[in-house]
């Protein structure tokens, strides 16, 4: 017996004057629902510090997008959780 559970990886990157500043990631799994995994690097701390609050919205609106898929996966009761029964291949007609 197969099961299968989705799981949703989700990036977003914070870019100043063409400078990716911040990389946001995300993992989603609809079998753990609400038990995601988050990870935010900063990669040029001087542009962040020089515009934090610019950052800090686009980092409120990636959590924004990964809570939106929780919400989903939650309000759905994991939908996409489900256990598969594969069958053998019919044998070919002779």
């Amino acid at each position: 017996m197969l099961k299968a559970t989705k799981q949703v990886t989700l990036t977003g990157t914070a870019i100043i004057g063409g400078e990716h500043v911040v990389t946001m990631s995300a993992v989603l799994d609809s079998d753990n629902a609400g038990n995601t995994s988050y990870t935010e690097i900063i990669s040029n701390q001087d542009v962040y510090r020089a515009n934090v609050s610019e950052i800090r919205t686009d980092i409120s609106q990636f959590k924004d997008e990964v809570y939106k898929i929780e919400d989903e996966f939650l309000s759905n009761g994991n939908p996409v959780d489900e256990t598969l029964v594969v069958l053998p291949e019919p044998e070919p007609k002779a």
